[in-house]
Parts: C-alpha cells; sequence; structure tokens
C-alpha cells in the first residue's frame, strides 16, 4: 500500500510542476506583451508632444525649449530639412533618401550602424534648419531642443 502511494505523489508532483511551469510562461508572455504595448504607446505619445510643439512654436519670435524622455531605446534623433539644398551624409541615405519625401523627423536606437527596424521615422509640419540635417545623440535618456519660431519657413530647430 506505501509504495502505491509513493507512485501517486510521484505523479501528484509531476502534475503540479506541469501547471507550475505553464503558468508562468503565461505569465512571461503576457509581461512580454504588456511591455510592447506600452513601448508602442510611449513612441506616439513622444511623436504627438513632438508635433504639438513644434506647430505651436511656428510664429515669428515665438521660441521654446523642448523637453521629452526617448521613448523605449532609442537613443538618437535626427531632424531632416526637405528644403535645404545640400547632400546628405552617406551613413543616412539607408533610410532618409528612402523616407525623405514623406518624413522628415527620425528616431533611431543605435545611432550606427542603422538597420531599417531601428529607425522610426515620422513626419512632422515644416521645419527649418541651418543645415540639410541634425542629428543628435542623446544620452541621458531626455530630449532637449530649442524651438523657434520662423514663420513660413517653419519652426528652426537646434541643438540645447
Amino acid at each position: 500500500m506505501a509504495r502505491a502511494q509513493i507512485a501517486t505523489q510521484v505523479f501528484v508532483y509531476a502534475l503540479i510542476l506541469m501547471v507550475v511551469a505553464l503558468i508562468a510562461v503565461i505569465g512571461i508572455r503576457g509581461v512580454q506583451n504588456l511591455l510592447h504595448k506600452q513601448c508602442l504607446v510611449s513612441i506616439q505619445s513622444f511623436k504627438t508632444e513632438l508635433a504639438k510643439a513644434i506647430y505651436e512654436t511656428r510664429d515669428i519670435g515665438e521660441a521654446r525649449v523642448f523637453e521629452a524622455r526617448m521613448p523605449c531605446g532609442y537613443t538618437a534623433i535626427c531632424f531632416m530639412d526637405r528644403d535645404y539644398s545640400s547632400g546628405v551624409p552617406p551613413y543616412q541615405k539607408p533610410f532618409v533618401l528612402e523616407n525623405s519625401n514623406a518624413n522628415n523627423i527620425f528616431l533611431i536606437k543605435y545611432p550606427q550602424p542603422i538597420r531599417a527596424d531601428a529607425v522610426e521615422p515620422f513626419n512632422v509640419s515644416r521645419i527649418d534648419l541651418n543645415q540639410r540635417y541634425l542629428c543628435l545623440s542623446v544620452s541621458s535618456g531626455v530630449l532637449r531642443i530649442k524651438l523657434e519660431g520662423m514663420g513660413r519657413q517653419g519652426t528652426r530647430i537646434s541643438q540645447y
């Protein structure tokens, strides 16, 4: 009788271990999914805040400092002035030229080498730079830029 109880207990322990492992796997997947969705929300929130700040600072004489936390893992940002006549630097060609017709701001996860899956391009209202592009590395996790209204030319963006 004692041997049958031991065999039954081993089966019960194995079954409990399988249930605990299944719950752990489901929980880990749920947390990963939640973190991914949080990342998507922070990217969209950053884009909205930046676009709103640029749009609201377009009038001549207006100026402000825009400060925001960079979204999930992005360490650099590039601005592109489509109206500037100079060339694009070679390391930016893979993503800038491909997206330059529709986008003028690029969030970058890794400054170099740039891969397509590490870039989040988007478009805001007209921007004005003193050059064709302005790339800023954000090591502290907080982006700080100076925005100046230039009227029809758009909003001038410079490093703060």
